[in-house]
């Protein structure tokens, strides 16, 4: 039983009690003093009404859940407030829910549903909803209203699916969650997707800011927008009037505080501030006081901000020597300085080489500087070059992004080229002797056609360009698209394409293949016809419609003021774009595919089983003696002589007809009985031609990759497009509609035919040690049936991935400990799915043969005793792990041995060494040695007795604490830690329901107007360097 002390007063007296707890049982979860004041205080209740009642959560596309869409409201206040005839709606004033005779206490929470039979399967221990409104919310945006009994609005607000609102909610499995019903919910900024699937209907919400609430707001970036403006994102929302208060903002070097504070009208986490003009090329330092959050948590005082101000950014990445052949070994990135001013360099870094710059390091005015992968082998091929090194890391062969940064806090983004070895930049310097050169510094050296390779074998870094100058450059053609990506015979084709260039483009035009030769139409960028934007760089035509299935192909080209012309692709006279036409009046049978399935009906509906077949096709197709089979070939369907399916037509094939009739009164194209059922967890549907050719089929499934709410919750399985392949899982999707839509368009239809490839086989996000093996292969399929084509960028180094095989392998070695972000993809060439790899490599543990042995019989994690497979791990000073135990009895560990560094390793840390203080974590969370052993590295085989306590918040307790209650004060007071440089001190009214209530650096805190009649509880906890 866990040890406390109980304190009771019965009048206004002061006490001061000792405590020890040298013999404290670890079997509390947290360490603490209870405390009872009888005394008594006078309560004042603020009263809140109607305008209290707050929109708190919003459902509005479930996506395979099926919740269908509901919107949660909240009673922001201590007040019972009557509902009675309220009213519920969306942006259409004829869209209105009608709410009963009811109330809503004090903090209590309201669900309106579309769907109450689904809401309740998807939520069954929520008892506070009611509906059904017969609407829907928008998917891409809408208004959310709530109006009291005499038709004032009391809350309104308008979501959105795009920036600045999150999209996750928009059918990824969450909700749209209030962050803090206290500020304004018409914020964009005031909205998360909630942290768990299915949102929090009917409970606090996931994203909630509670007044337990003890984190300090962060800066967490900076904007410079201009020589007077800056933009400051914080980590959390902001209280508006610290936020705005222009005396917490200051800038050196003259600058002072800004002339305004103001927050972003839809982010509270963004603040803009004004300033009077920065001067070019000089380094500021912006600090920040008494910004607080929503919490009163104020940001961390005197938090400073340093960057860098050009007016133009004058450092350009020049030259580019990513594959070196034989002569010269060492790969190089060239920069630039084409402004007046010389530059300082020191702390700047060249992301993608892996290079850092040293302090004392100046470019001058129109100089150049090298930077190279090996200095010795460099310097033996350009000895007379200006450069420096090495870079840590390689150049990739196949392409990547190179980005200089500054050193400013955030690292302001100074230069960024993502240069390739494939069209539209030069093959050449992929190891055939030339790098990759700018024609021009002045333009913009992002666009492929300003580089070329250079006409000097080995490059030319530390001078001019071999390339001839400023007005030789070609246009860049970029994002060359085509819609619709399946265009039928009776289709125009709108071709789209991003033109630049450094001086005016005269001409755009689109080349395309009439059957007699290439004809071409202009293409234009005027706001007018198939063209959205006037003046952005995308182009845009429309190729006639073919009247002929067939293959069309296409190329552009741009010509600019000094009559320099580009086409795309490079290779326009042998390699085009594509795309097919379908002749609907070809389809004959392949124009009817099945379209949607019922295979398990909720049980509250019982619609039995059903298939949908869809004729996409412009011909009346004759079903006479097909036939409809599921993974049983004796389980046949055959449709009888006469039936026939028209264009753009559905037929429904039943299980029972009779209860499908009288569940879908309004359906009269449906046919049965088929005679036979299919699985509720998964089935083939087959369907045959009179000559018993395969038209179509698939086998789906109950789970996952499949839509699993199709089985038994409502909603049928409908299929996205019927110009995708049935057979892929990603070609089908449960249905936005309880029951499905049988005879009627699937709610789900995208009319984009073109659907991402999809990864099969891909690694997981982990954590490995230095000289493990790496390795994992990607499979993936598109469910077009496209080619797909696997990537992966931003190799390690020593990391292979061979093409041909999709196989990655990578053993890391000592070196290489780290965070490590590897990006892989899939593309068919018109989508792409990619996502990010991230691998943590640890620093191996290399055991020497000297160590320490160290064990504890009295440990303990949270306040009780370390549990069996719980971790010990051992550190030395510098960090290196020298030590761990998998504890194999609980609250005891050992004996772990801890290794001593080898003294003839130079440049590698074992261990530790003699006289170094251990440091041990239990789990990853730091520990606090409580003997009865010091914890030093002593000598070869000394054993030392180490008991070790820690906690998963970070914080280690105090064990002795003196408590004087001084009126409605309690003084705590404590014997000081040599190594705590914070206290945190919790209050709680039960052993499980803490409140921070301040923090101290020193060993005394007094807890001010405590509430009488009430047990209290306390916790002291320090925190280490």
């Amino acid at each position: 039983m866990a040890q406390y002390l109980l304190i009771e007063t019965t009048k206004i007296v002061l006490h001061k009690v000792n405590l020890n707890f040298k013999n404290f049982e670890q079997q509390m979860k947290k360490y603490s003093i209870t405390l009872i004041l009888t005394l008594t205080f006078l309560l004042n209740i603020a009263l809140s009404g109607e305008n209290d009642i707050t929109i708190n959560e919003i459902m509005y596309n479930s996506g395979s859940s099926g919740a269908a869409d509901w919107v949660e409201i909240y009673n922001n206040s201590t007040d019972l407030v009557d509902l009675t005839n309220w009213e519920f709606k969306d942006s259409d004033d004829t869209h209105i829910l009608t709410l009963p005779s009811l109330s809503l206490s004090a903090n209590e929470f309201l669900i309106l549903c579309r769907d109450t039979t689904n809401f309740k399967l998807v939520y069954p221990t929520v008892t506070n909803y009611l509906g059904d409104f017969d609407f829907g919310l928008g998917n891409s945006g809408d208004q959310v209203r709530i109006f009291n009994a005499s038709g004032v609005i009391i809350d309104s607000l308008q979501y959105d699916d795009n920036s600045p609102w999150t999209s996750v909610p928009d059918g990824n499995g969450p909700s749209l969650e209030l962050i803090s019903p206290d500020s304004l919910n018409t914020l964009p900024s005031n909205w998360a997707a909630s942290l768990v699937d299915d949102g929090s209907p009917g409970l606090p919400n996931s994203t909630l800011v509670t007044a337990s609430d003890t984190t300090k707001p962060e800066i967490t970036d900076l904007e410079i927008n201009s020589s007077t403006l800056l933009t400051l994102t914080f980590s959390e929302l902001l209280d508006p009037i610290k936020a705005e208060t222009t005396s917490n903002y200051s800038i050196d070097n003259g600058i002072g505080n800004p002339s305004s504070a103001t927050l972003d009208s839809n982010d509270y986490t963004i603040v803009h501030l004004n300033f009077s003009s920065f001067t070019h090329n000089t380094f500021y330092t912006l600090t920040v006081n008494n910004v607080e959050d929503l919490s009163g948590n104020s940001v961390l005082g005197n938090a400073t901000v340093n960057f860098n101000y050009f007016s133009t950014f004058d450092i350009v990445i020049n030259e580019i020597m990513y594959n070196p052949p034989p002569a010269s070994s060492s790969p190089f990135v060239e920069i630039y300085n084409r402004g007046a001013e010389n530059i300082d360099l020191g702390g700047w870094s060249i992301n993608g080489f892996g290079f850092e710059f040293p302090n004392g390091v100046i470019l001058n005015s129109n100089s150049y500087l090298a930077i190279v992968a090996d200095s010795v082998a460099f310097d033996t091929v350009y000895a007379s070059t200006n450069f420096i090194g090495n870079a840590n890391g390689t150049l990739q062969n196949n392409g990547e992004t190179l980005t200089i940064f500054d050193n400013s806090t955030f690292e302001q983004e100074i230069d960024v080229v993502t240069y390739d070895n494939v069209s539209p930049w030069s093959t050449l310097p992929d190891g055939n002797g030339p790098s990759l050169e700018l024609f021009d510094v002045s333009a913009d050296n992002s666009i492929p056609t300003n580089w070329d390779a250079s006409p000097d074998s080995l490059g030319t870094p530390g001078e001019v360009n071999g390339l001839t100058t400023a007005g030789d450059i070609p246009p860049t053609i970029s994002e060359v698209s085509h819609f619709p990506h399946c265009p039928s015979t009776a289709e125009s084709v709108t071709i789209f394409a991003t033109v630049n260039d450094n001086g005016t483009i005269i001409s755009v035009d689109v080349f395309y293949d009439s059957g007699l030769g290439f004809n071409n139409l202009s293409m234009n960028d005027n706001g007018t016809g198939a063209d959205e934007v006037a003046s952005d760089n995308i182009f845009t035509g429309q190729i006639p419609a073919s009247t002929t299935e067939k293959e069309i192909s296409y190329y552009i080209e741009a010509t600019d003021n000094n009559s320099v012309s580009s086409t795309s692709p490079q290779t326009a006279s042998f390699d085009y774009y594509s795309y097919s036409t379908t002749s609907q009046n070809s389809l004959g049978d392949y124009g009817v595919g099945i379209n949607e399935i019922m295979y398990n009906s909720s049980d509250s509906f019982g619609a039995s089983d059903w298939v949908e077949l869809y004729n996409r096709s412009t011909l009346s197709i004759d079903l006479s003696n097909w036939e409809i089979k599921d993974n049983d070939l004796s389980n046949i369907f055959t449709i009888p002589s006469g039936i026939s399916i028209a264009p753009n037509e559905y037929l429904v094939f039943c299980a029972d007809s009779s209860n499908f009739k009288l569940l879908y009164p309004s359906v009269t194209n449906y046919f049965g009985n088929l005679g036979f059922g299919l699985s509720g967890q998964g089935d083939q549907v087959r369907l045959y031609n009179s000559n018993g050719v395969t038209v179509d089929s698939l086998e789906f499934d109950d789970s996952n990759p499949w839509p699993v709410n199709a089985d038994g919750l409502g909603p049928s399985l409908e299929r996205d497009n019927p110009l995708l392949l049935a057979i892929y899982p990603e070609s089908w999707s449960s249905s936005n509609i309880t029951n499905g839509t049988p005879g009627e368009i699937n709610s789900v239809f995208d009319g984009d035919c073109n659907h991402s490839p999809v990864f099969t086989q891909k690694p997981s996000d982990l954590t490995m040690n230095e000289n493990e093996l790496l390795n994992f292969t990607l499979e993936g399929y598109d469910p077009n049936g496209d080619l797909v084509i696997f990537y992966v960028d931003s190799l390690p180094q020593g990391a292979t991935y061979d093409s041909q095989t999709q196989t990655f392998n990578w053993v890391p070695d000592f070196t290489q400990s780290g965070d490590y972000n590897i990006y892989v993809g899939i593309t068919d060439g018109i989508d792409t799915t990619d996502f990010k790899l991230d691998v943590e490599v640890l620093d191996k543990l290399i055991p020497t043969n000297e160590f320490v042995f160290f064990y504890g019989d009295n440990s303990s994690l949270d306040g009780s005793p370390i549990s069996i497979g719980d971790t010990i791990s051992a550190f030395d000073q510098s960090g290196t792990q020298c030590g761990e135990f998998i504890v194999s009895t609980g609250g005891e560990y050992g004996f772990m041995p801890v290794y001593k560094d080898d003294s003839t390793t130079q440049g590698v840390d074992e261990g530790a060494s003699v006289g170094e203080q251990i440091e041990f974590k239990i789990n990853g969370f730091d520990a606090a040695i409580i003997g009865p052993d010091s914890g030093i590295w002593t000598s070869n085989n000394d054993i030392q007795k180490v008991n070790l306590i820690a906690s998963s918040t970070g914080l280690i307790p105090i064990f002795d604490l003196e408590i004087e209650i001084s009126g409605t004060n309690v003084n705590l007071s404590w014997t000081a830690n040599p190594n705590a440089i914070n206290y945190k001190i919790y209050r709680g009214t039960s052993l499980d329901n803490f409140v921070f209530i301040g923090q101290t650096t020193n060993n005394n805190y007094t807890d001010v107007a405590v509430n009488a009649n009430q047990k209290h509880f306390y916790i002291v906890n320090y925190e280490t360097p």
